[in-house]
């Protein structure tokens, strides 16, 4: 499968902007958050600035001189990126409190892998994307995933702004005949991501479920919590020696 990337001309693009609330970050830091295998939709220029949609919103991010994050939108929709933003980057979460939680304190390959990434985040990312991506993510690489969500997006999502799509929603891809999804996905994913659809109404319900696990098991133990996804991140593992 070649390059889908979806960009067809250059927009308008807002003015550079803090984005407060983020730390700041190294350049390697930045891109485990936004391209470490927990989003699928950000593509990183040669200039060293990162391009990435989510949800009806695009948006380029680069590092100031003081290694602060800043961020530009098309101008036309600069407005919802800016309100979108601080929350796509859980900007009010303290993860650095969150991260003191773990026990690096007897465990020498944690403690080194914290102060490798430094100012790591979890992003807050769309429930319905994040499923999507999960389900797309069998036996597959980064790259592949992708390229994957990006066809599905160019193809049947919705327009954002010109040159930029949104990806489907689950109506949307439960309109599409598995036929037509195999076009944009690999291996067996379109026979998962067929059954899936068809249960869309439980999608929102399960996420409820999910949530109050999770909120329990903070209570119980927050950094089991806490570890479980600082050890998501790709580069975070590979550090540690998992």
């Amino acid at each position: 499968m070649g390059k889908s990337r979806e960009v067809t001309h250059a927009p308008a693009w807002s003015d550079w902007q803090p984005l407060a609330g983020v730390p700041p970050l190294t350049s390697d830091v930045l891109a485990e958050i936004l391209d470490g295998g927990q989003a699928f939709r950000w593509h990183r220029a040669p200039d060293g600035t990162w391009l990435g949609v989510w949800s009806d919103c695009v948006a380029r991010l680069r590092l100031a001189s003081d290694e602060r994050l800043e961020w530009s939108a098309p101008a036309p929709i600069a407005p919802r990126a800016a309100a979108a933003l601080p929350e796509y980057f859980a900007t009010t979460g303290d993860f650095g409190a969150l991260a003191d939680l773990l026990p690096w304190r007897s465990d020498t390959h944690l403690a080194c892998c914290l102060a490798e990434f430094r100012g790591l985040r979890i992003l807050r990312q769309p429930f319905g994307e994040t499923l999507l991506g999960f389900l797309c993510s069998a036996t597959k690489q980064i790259v592949q995933i992708k390229q994957m969500l990006a066809l599905l997006a160019s193809r049947h999502g919705d327009e954002i702004t010109p040159g930029f799509h949104a990806l489907p929603t689950w109506p949307q891809l439960a309109a599409i005949p598995e036929a037509t999804l195999r076009t944009c996905l690999r291996s067996f994913s379109p026979h998962i991501l067929a059954g899936s659809r068809k249960r869309k109404d439980c999608l929102m319900p399960t996420r409820r479920r999910v949530s109050a696990r999770c909120r329990v098991s903070a209570k119980k133990s927050p950094t089991a919590c806490c570890s479980s996804a600082w050890a998501s991140s790709r580069r975070f593992r590979s550090t540690c020696g998992f």
